[in-house]
């Protein structure tokens, strides 16, 4: 073959390479254009395929009982995520609805990218569990409790949040307790390093020691198995759910600021007074992004439905945060539009 052949050979053959290379660097280029990274978000029409899917089979997922799989198949490198509730009675349950809601209208979560589910015990009426698969396209998961020795009802069915490390089919899940209310969207915490567990610092307490009202977890059978395994072995010096999760991962929980969790009873204070997190009420109000109740009107401890004269007078002349009184007319409000009706 002549030396003018083999040149011409190899410049053929280096347009050709020139031109794949081309085709290559444009198709990542359009890949990152599109914002495709690590966490392939649904399509649309699968995010309206999945919402469909939970709201036609609403009893069979209703009636979905402890052990059971989820045996929907999902692309491998479809990551799944949830914000998980648990409710076991209607109170709590308007409570998830009102927490629910304020998610998906007021905050605008990703519902293409995130399912909700609420794991309930048989004290929940059909009535709410109607609205939260008609109205919000909730999966609602029917569980037996896990009961702590208790003498309040509320305690006693609170390791039923621990429910929540099981597999129910999803990559990643923030579970909420339902008594509290978002500030700002949360969806930012699916996209977290993985981790066992990410929680907030119960600033309240002495450190370190993290809140169970809101939890970044990636579930595992074996590790939800484990957890109780090791509550038994100790029985009622294992302590409640918060003390059971800050004893079993003390040395793998990844602490997330204190703003995810801050008590309703730091506004009940003068928005220019020093709170244990910022210098100021008002400082606080700005970068909160869940509030917790954790007292009544009058300081003491409670719930917004503990307090059945919803009479806000003792308030009156008062100099706490504006905050602290619109948190309470806010819940009273919404439990008669979402709940009642």
């Amino acid at each position: 073959m002549s030396t003018r052949r083999i040149r011409t050979q190899c410049r053929s053959f280096a347009v050709v390479l020139a031109a794949l290379l081309m085709v290559g660097i444009s198709g990542w280029c359009f890949l990152l254009t599109k914002g495709v990274g690590p966490l392939v978000a649904y399509t649309q029409h699968e995010a309206l395929t999945t919402l469909d899917r939970n709201a036609s089979h609403a009893a069979a997922v209703t009636s979905l009982r402890i052990g059971d799989q989820d045996k929907t198949s999902q692309p491998e490198d479809q990551k799944r995520f949830a914000y998980f509730f648990y409710v076991t009675t209607d109170t709590y349950a308007c409570a998830a609805i009102q927490f629910i809601h304020r998610l998906t209208n007021d905050l605008q979560m990703n519902s293409s990218r995130i399912d909700i589910v609420v794991l309930h015990t048989r004290r929940m009426g059909d009535r709410l569990l109607r609205k939260l698969h008609d109205r919000y396209h909730v999966r609602t998961i029917l569980v037996d409790p896990v009961k702590a020795d208790a003498a309040e009802p509320t305690w006693k069915e609170s390791l039923t949040k621990l429910r929540t490390f099981q597999d129910w089919g999803y990559d990643r899940v923030v579970f909420l307790d339902a008594d509290a209310v978002p500030m700002a969207n949360l969806d930012h915490l699916f996209d977290l390093p993985s981790a066992p567990l990410y929680a907030p610092t119960a600033y309240w307490l002495e450190q370190p020691f993290f809140a169970s009202t809101l939890l970044v977890i990636e579930p595992s059978g074996d590790v939800f198995n484990d957890i109780i395994r090791w509550a038994r072995e100790r029985g009622a010096a294992a302590g409640f759910d918060m003390d059971i999760l800050n004893k079993y991962f003390a040395d793998s929980v990844q602490y997330l600021p204190g703003v995810y969790t801050v008590l309703n009873s730091d506004f009940r204070r003068a928005p220019n007074e020093r709170t244990t997190l910022f210098n100021t009420t008002s400082e606080l109000k700005e970068h909160v992004q869940v509030v917790h109740f954790s007292c009544k009107p009058d300081g003491s401890y409670g719930k917004p439905w503990k307090w059945p004269s919803r009479d806000l007078s003792l308030l009156d002349g008062e100099q706490f945060d504006p905050l602290f009184r619109q948190l309470f007319v806010d819940y009273w409000r919404r439990e008669q539009e979402l709940c009642s009706s």
